[in-house]
């Protein structure tokens, strides 16, 4: 009987230790750079998901905000009894007759009698941190309860009457046994971007357009 073969012998632990054999350096190298390519395209689509969400979400919060002094500015002129322009840098300003050259009148504010006999401000003025003359901050004020000035809305543009003069409300008079009396109110802004209410995630990327809003009302109750 004759000796097996040492040399055409393959023992159990060698051909285990084969079947072992794991990944060859330049294998592991391709597979890191594919999940690498991968977790940045994911990554990136990721980044652009949020940024649009933060730009909705913040343009959303504008357009409310925005609708809501719009809505709430109408309502109080509509409801006062009497009306005449405001300029806190101008004291002497008032309603100018309709037969008057500059009819109807430019300003960038308004006072008026609630049906309760409050005397109430409305007006816009410029802020030089904006580094824009026709943008500055929203303000209101119960002059009879005393309250003072309150900030409305931050970073609203207003417009140019044609001769770098920036108004906020064009205010239409009409004459009657009482004097001038406003016939209609219009008023017309821009809402930009408040930066002090952004948060990291917008500001990071957002890109939210400005928000015009322009409105028209009657006075209801003025004084006849």
């Amino acid at each position: 009987m004759s000796s097996p073969n040492p040399q055409n012998k393959t023992t159990k632990p060698a051909r285990r230790a084969k079947r072992r054999r794991g990944f060859t350096l330049i294998e592991l190298l391709i597979a890191i750079v594919i999940a690498a390519v991968l977790s940045l395209a994911i990554a990136v689509a990721l980044n652009a998901s949020l940024m649009a969400y933060g730009a909705s979400t913040e343009s959303a919060s504008m357009q409310m905000s925005g609708r809501l002094v719009m809505q709430k500015t109408m309502a109080m002129i509509r409801t006062a009894t009497l009306h005449d322009a405001y300029d806190p840098a101008n004291g002497t300003l008032t309603l100018v007759s309709p037969t008057d050259a500059n009819h109807p009148l430019k300003t960038v504010g308004i006072e008026m009698l609630t049906p309760e006999g409050n005397q109430i401000r409305l007006w816009w003025v410029v802020n030089n941190a904006y580094s824009d003359a026709f943008m500055g901050d929203l303000f209101f004020e119960d002059v009879t309860a005393g309250s003072g000035a309150q900030l409305l809305v931050r970073r609203v543009t207003v417009q140019d009457d044609g001769s770098g003069n920036p108004y906020l409300f064009t205010l239409a008079s009409r004459t009657s046994d009482f004097g001038l009396l406003l016939s209609r109110a219009t008023i017309d802004m821009q809402l930009e971007r408040d930066d002090q209410q952004t948060t990291e995630l917008q500001e990071a990327g957002s890109s939210v357009l400005p928000l015009r809003l322009v409105g028209s009302t009657v006075p209801r109750k003025n004084m006849e």
